[in-house]
């Protein structure tokens, strides 16, 4: 191999009208791009060049997720110019696209200069609102949802990280690629200490779907508590119930994310309740209940202090009183609490669960 040089309850399309607000703030520019349905952006604070693809040169031996190197010159200092060796990434495989790449975005990443290989971008502007913190997938700094479609902003100081992770140095002092993918740089973020309790007079959102351990229950979400109850102050928006719509794939993260939808302006993931283990894996889900939880401190920021997740469910069963409680659950277990409604038996799903899953799988660098 070359070596690298170092240098809301009835359905409503869509359910926009009563997101939770989110602050207008000023921000930078961004260069954006396309990978199928899912919009990405930049700041074009860390952006150094755009390159044609023609200048790729491949790698002598294919390494997976690398479209291969450019070579970028600048001025040197005592005239003339130094030409430098940068890897490129291949942005579709990393973020999960078709496209074929038309461009390299050489970027200045805090490990060193980098390149993705991406379709023709689209220009710098500024994003079509402001964006607001997305958990599910690491390397995400936020994102934002115009006309109905979603955009992402990648994170540059974990594409500094993906590069630190993607380059091997041998024993000999060369640096050689090492296989690519989305997760490379992943670690596991901290999971939120938020604590919830179900209490007898609890008003309840019951789900059409039914616990996997134990069909004989159905599966419910924490409206309000009961003056004794807790837990009711992470739901900081009045939950709405939409068509599932379309979803774009976005970058690989959490195992419960199967996509990204628009909810308002925001950017929210769309979790699979099956995948989280908590339900069966063989019905449809044509809803999405929209959740405004509570942003833990680690992806709190200036513009908002919620995060915004999609329940997948395949209907809903109604609104109804926490009448008794069976049993509790353990602090990391994806259920409250067992207990009984108008409805028949419930499980009550914990929200710091369902956060801790989707903030670990967030990570850092």
């Amino acid at each position: 191999m070359r070596a690298l040089a170092r240098p809301a309850l009835a359905p409503r399309e869509g359910a926009a009208g009563a997101e939770p607000a989110v602050a207008g703030v000023g921000g930078p520019e961004y260069l954006r791009f396309r990978l199928g349905d899912c919009g990405y952006l930049l700041p074009t604070r860390c952006l150094v060049s755009v390159l044609d693809a023609a200048a790729l040169r491949p790698l002598p031996t294919p390494v997976s997720g690398w479209a291969g190197t450019v070579v970028l010159h600048v001025p040197a200092r005592g005239g003339g110019a130094e030409g430098h060796v940068v890897p490129v990434l291949d942005a579709a495989a990393l973020l999960r696209g078709e496209t074929r790449p038309r461009s390299v975005l050489v970027l200045r990443a805090s490990t060193g200069l980098l390149g993705l290989a991406v379709p023709a971008p689209e220009g710098l502007r500024a994003p079509p609102g402001p964006v607001a913190p997305v958990v599910g997938a690491p390397g995400l700094a936020g994102g934002v949802a115009s006309e109905g479609e979603v955009w992402l902003a990648l994170a540059p100081e974990y594409l500094g990280a993906l590069r630190q992770a993607v380059i091997a140095t041998t024993p000999a002092g060369r640096v050689v690629p090492r296989p690519a993918t989305w997760l490379a740089a992943a670690r596991p973020g901290s999971r939120p200490t938020a604590g919830q309790r179900a209490a007898v007079g609890d008003l309840l959102l019951v789900l059409g779907e039914r616990l996997r351990a134990d069909p004989s229950h159905l599966l419910a979400l924490l409206l309000r508590s009961a003056p004794d109850g807790q837990g009711s102050e992470l739901l900081r928006a009045r939950p709405q119930v939409a068509y599932r719509g379309p979803l774009v794939a976005g970058p690989p993260g959490a195992s419960c994310v199967v996509g990204y939808r628009a909810w308002g302006p925001r950017v929210v993931p769309a979790v699979d309740l099956a995948a989280l283990g908590v339900a069966p894996g063989d019905s449809s889900r044509a809803y999405a209940v929209l959740l405004g939880l509570a942003a833990p401190a680690g992806v709190r920021s200036e513009v908002s202090a919620v995060v915004g997740v999609a329940l997948l469910v395949p209907r809903l069963q109604g609104i109804a009183r926490l009448e008794g409680i069976v049993t509790h659950g353990g602090p990391d277990d994806p259920i409250v609490a067992h207990g009984t409604t108008s409805a028949g038996p419930v499980a009550v799903l914990s929200y710091p669960h369902l956060m801790g899953q989707l903030i670990a799988a967030s990570g850092s660098c």
